[in-house]
C-alpha cells in the first residue's frame, strides 16, 4: 500500500522517530481500519480506515491534525501497520515454505517415531489431545475435560483481583474464541451438534460472567460469534436436539445472564424455532413475560421489557396468521407503550391507512410528550404523512413544528421549509423561525446556512470559550479577524489567571500559533506574550513553553 506521498518529508520523518521510539501503543489492526494510541508529551488518538489497500479516512486528535493535516501521528501509525503487514506476509511465507518441508520430514519418519513423538506432544497439552481424540473417535468428546480447559484459561487472564484489563481483553478474547474455531467447529462437523451446543452455551456464559474492560467491544463480538455457531448447529441438527437446544434457551432467560448478553438468547429464541409447536409455545411464553413484567413496579426498565416482549408476541401472532382484528385488539390492550403504537402506525401505513396512522400519531404526540426523541420521531413521520396525501397547509405547518420546537436547529427540516416560499417571503419567515427557537437549539446552523456571518460573529463572542472560535474561524476570519483576535486575547486571559500544569500550557502555545495565521495575528501574540512574561515570570514550566512558540 502506497501512503508516503500524502505527507511532507518533515512530517514523515517525525513520524518515523516516533514509531522507531515505540511511541504508538495500543494498536487495534482490523481488515478495514487501524486504531492506536500516540504516546510523546500528549497522548494523541488515531484512526485511519482503508478500502481495497487505499486509504480513505484519517484521524488524529492533535490539533495540527484539526487544522486539516496529515500528521506525525497518523504517519507512526502507518509505519506500524506497515511493519505488521510485512511481519504478517513473512509468516505466511514461512508457513508455506515449512508445509512443504514439513511434508518431507514426515515421510522420511518411520511409523514407531511418529508414534513416540505424538505421544509425548499429546501427554503434556490437553487442549491437543482433546482435539486428537475427535479427530479420530468422534464419541471420544470429553465436554468436563473441555469445561475444566475454559476455566483453567479464564483463570490464567484474571488477577487478583478477578478483573481482566484493557489490556489483556483482546487476548482473552482470542483465546475463547479458540476453543469455538479449533473445536466446536470440528464437532459439528463430526456430527456432535449436542456436544457443539453445550460447549459453545457453556463458553457464552463463563465469558459473559467475567469481570473486565470491555471498552474494545470484544465482548460483543464474541457473543455475535457464539450466535452463528448456535445458528449452524440448528441448521443441522435433528428434531430432539432441536427441542433440547430450544429448552435450554427459554430456561436461560431467567435474568441469570447480564442483560445486554442475554438479548443473543432472546433474538435467537425468535429468529429460530419456527414450526407450529413452538410457534405456540412462544406466544405463551412472551404473554406470560408480558403479565410478568407489568406486575413490577412501573420504571423505565419494566416499561422497556413490556414493550419487547409485546412486540415479540405480535410478531409471533403474525407468523400464526392471527386476524389483524386479534392483533388490533392486543395492541389496543398495551396502547400505552409507545413501540406498540408504532408499529400499529407502521401497520396502517403498509396497508395505506393514512388517515388512521395521521390519527395515531397526533394521539402518540400527546402521550408520548415527555419523551423528545419520540416526539421527534413522531413529527417527522406525520410531516411525511402530510405531504404523501398532498394535505399542504398541514405540511407546512408540521414543517413549522419541527424547525421551531420537536427538532430545532435542523438543517434538513430548515432547508425543506425554505423550498416551500419564494426568496422576497422566506426572508420574513426566516426572521419568525429565529425568534421563536429555543435557547437550546442550534441557531448557529442556520446563521451559518443563511451566509448570516455578522449574527453568526455575534453568536461566537457571546459563547463562552473557544470552541466555537475553532468550529467557525475559517469562515469568518477574512471579513472579522479583528474581531476573533479580540475574542481569543480576551479567553486566553481568563484561562492565564489559573496556574496550570504543562500540558495546558502547551495547549495555550497551540492556540497562541492558531492565533498567528490571522491578519494581524502576529502582534496581537506578541502583545500577549509580552504581558505574561511580566505577570507570570515564576511559572516556570509556562516560560519554558512560551520560548517554543
Amino acid at each position: 500500500m502506497e501512503w508516503e506521498h500524502l505527507f511532507r518529508e518533515i512530517i514523515l520523518e517525525r513520524g518515523y522517530e516516533y514509531y522507531l521510539e515505540g511511541a504508538v501503543v495500543n494498536e487495534h489492526i482490523s481488515k478495514n481500519s487501524i486504531s492506536a494510541t500516540v504516546s510523546g508529551n500528549d497522548d494523541y488518538d488515531v484512526e485511519i480506515i482503508f478500502n481495497n489497500d487505499k486509504i480513505i479516512g484519517m484521524y488524529c486528535s492533535c490539533p495540527y491534525a484539526a487544522d486539516g493535516h496529515n500528521c506525525k501521528h497518523m504517519a507512526a501509525v502507518l509505519y506500524t501497520y506497515q511493519e505488521h503487514i510485512e511481519y504478517e506476509s513473512s509468516i505466511n511465507n514461512h508457513i508455506s515454505n515449512n508445509s512443504s518441508t514439513l511434508d518431507e520430514i514426515i515421510k522420511k519418519a518411520s511409523d514407531k517415531q511418529v508414534r513416540d513423538f505424538l505421544f509425548n506432544v499429546l501427554k503434556d497439552d490437553d487442549k491437543l489431545l482433546s482435539r486428537f481424540k475427535i479427530l479420530v473417535d468422534k464419541s471420544q468428546i470429553d465436554i468436563k475435560q473441555y469445561k475444566k480447559q475454559i476455566n483453567k484459561t479464564i483463570k490464567s487472564f484474571l488477577g487478583r483481583d478477578y478483573f481482566i484489563s484493557y489490556h489483556q481483553a483482546g487476548n482473552f478474547i482470542m483465546a475463547m474464541e479458540e476453543y469455538l474455531y479449533e473445536d466446536i467447529y470440528m464437532m459439528i462437523d463430526a456430527g456432535n451438534y449436542l456436544d457443539a451446543f453445550e460447549l459453545t452455551s457453556y463458553l457464552f456464559l463463563s465469558v459473559s460472567n467475567v469481570e473486565m474492560d470491555d471498552s474494545d467491544g470484544g465482548l460483543g463480538m464474541f457473543a455475535s460469534e457464539c450466535y452463528q455457531v448456535w445458528n449452524k448447529i440448528l441448521d443441522q441438527a435433528n428434531e430432539q436436539i432441536e427441542a433440547k437446544i430450544y429448552q435450554w434457551f427459554i430456561n436461560h432467560l431467567d435474568g441469570s445472564v447480564i442483560d445486554y448478553m442475554e438479548e443473543y438468547l432472546e433474538e435467537i429464541l425468535m429468529e429460530q424455532f419456527k414450526s407450529e409447536k413452538y410457534l405456540k409455545d412462544k406466544l405463551l411464553y412472551t404473554e406470560n413475560k408480558v403479565i410478568l413484567e407489568k406486575q413490577k413496579p412501573e420504571s423505565w426498565t419494566t416499561n422497556y421489557n413490556v414493550e419487547k416482549w409485546a412486540s415479540n408476541h405480535i410478531k409471533i401472532m403474525e407468523e400464526l396468521k392471527f386476524s389483524f382484528d386479534d392483533i388490533d385488539k392486543y395492541c389496543k390492550e398495551n396502547w400505552k407503550y409507545s413501540r406498540i403504537r408504532e408499529y400499529y402506525i407502521s401497520t396502517c401505513i403498509n396497508k395505506k391507512q393514512y388517515n388512521q396512522a395521521i390519527k395515531v400519531l397526533k394521539e402518540s404526540l400527546k402521550l408520548d410528550a415527555d419523551k423528545l426523541g419520540l416526539v421527534k420521531e413522531h413529527s417527522l413521520k406525520l410531516k411525511e404523512l402530510y405531504k404523501l396525501t398532498k394535505n399542504n397547509e398541514a405540511y407546512k405547518q408540521q414543517l413549522w413544528q419541527l424547525v421551531t420546537k420537536d427538532n430545532p436547529g435542523d438543517l434538513n427540516n430548515f432547508n425543506e421549509l425554505k423550498s416551500l416560499y419564494s426568496k422576497e417571503e422566506w426572508q420574513n419567515v426566516r426572521e419568525k423561525i429565529f425568534v421563536a427557537l429555543p435557547k437550546y437549539s442550534y441557531i448557529d446552523y442556520l446563521y451559518k446556512e443563511e451566509k448570516l456571518y455578522d449574527r453568526l460573529l455575534d453568536y461566537v463572542l457571546k459563547s463562552p470559550g473557544l470552541n466555537y472560535v475553532f468550529k467557525y474561524e475559517n469562515i469568518l476570519k477574512d471579513d472579522y479577524s479583528q474581531e476573533l483576535l479580540q475574542k481569543y486575547t480576551d479567553e486566553l486571559n481568563k484561562m492565564v489567571t489559573y496556574t496550570a500544569n504543562r500540558k495546558k500550557y502547551k495547549e495555550w502555545v497551540m492556540i497562541l500559533r492558531k492565533m498567528t495565521k490571522l491578519k494581524d495575528g502576529d502582534k496581537a501574540v506578541q502583545d500577549i506574550v509580552k504581558n505574561w512574561k511580566i505577570m507570570y515570570s515564576k511559572r516556570k514550566a509556562m516560560m519554558e513553553e512560551l520560548e517554543r512558540l
